[in-house]
């Protein structure tokens, strides 16, 4: 079995392999640790993207079409299940 910071690299290289970009850079590293899951802080990834890929909401759509255009569907999936991963009331699943 896994541990549990094998797991979070695993979910870093994953994001690293995706985006060609640093997983660690966007890591939420709190809630990483509170929840025991891989978190992504998905307003420092949306501002990067407004800084350093040029998105823009009301030309590209949500976050998530960018995504999906710039880095493709597997891309936006993992996003997806990154952040849903959790549930709103901040405990795992």
């Amino acid at each position: 079995m896994k541990t549990f910071a094998c797991v979070i690299q695993d979910r870093k290289d994953e994001f690293t392999r995706l985006f060609n970009l640093p997983g660690g850079l966007f890591m939420d590293e709190l809630m990483t640790v509170v929840t025991k899951r891989f978190c992504i802080d998905i307003i420092r990834l949306d501002d990067w993207m407004v800084a350093h890929k040029g998105y823009d909401i009301d030309k590209d759509g949500s976050l998530e079409d960018f995504i999906k255009k710039t880095y493709g569907d597997e891309a936006a999936r993992f996003i997806e299940e990154t952040i849903n991963d959790i549930k709103p009331t901040g405990r795992n699943k």
